[in-house]
């Protein structure tokens, strides 16, 4: 995924139209969900700001499978697709590294339809690397 490709990558690819802005972000939903991101982050931009942003947990999980259906990337069914998302979620293990990774498949094929509805516990994945003046939340 985009992560392999390095950060000069990801700055070019996101940020490549900031020129004097003082604040420049991006919205990444998984960046929630999955619990080795918030290390990377951190690596990358110690000092980073992080803004969740959360809305109803059914309402997300069904636009979430809507636009994968709309872009091709999710065939199942609404209800067989939150199946399959269970499933899945077991699939996160830790690599040699001590790197937590998906195993079986790549992320973007990962479903997360139920993980991202859980506001209480997501994150907590980002309080060992960001004080709690660095996140905000907000709910919708």
């Amino acid at each position: 995924m985009e992560y392999e490709k390095g950060t000069d990558y990801y700055v070019k690819n996101f940020f490549s139209g900031v020129k004097d802005e003082i604040v420049a972000g991006e919205a990444t939903p998984g960046y929630l969900v999955l619990p080795y991101v918030p290390a990377r982050i951190k690596e990358f931009n110690p000092d980073m700001k992080i803004i969740f942003c959360f809305r109803n947990p059914a309402e997300r999980a069904f636009s979430g499978w809507n636009m994968r259906v709309t872009n091709g990337t999710e065939s199942l069914s609404f209800h067989d697709a939150l199946a399959e998302n269970v499933k899945q979620s077991k699939a996160i293990v830790v690599n040699s590294a001590g790197e937590q990774r998906l195993s079986n498949l790549d992320e973007e094929r990962h479903r997360v339809y139920v993980e991202a509805g859980m506001f209480h516990t997501n994150p907590k994945n980002y309080y060992p690397y960001f004080n709690r003046a660095q996140q905000n939340k907000f709910f919708l």
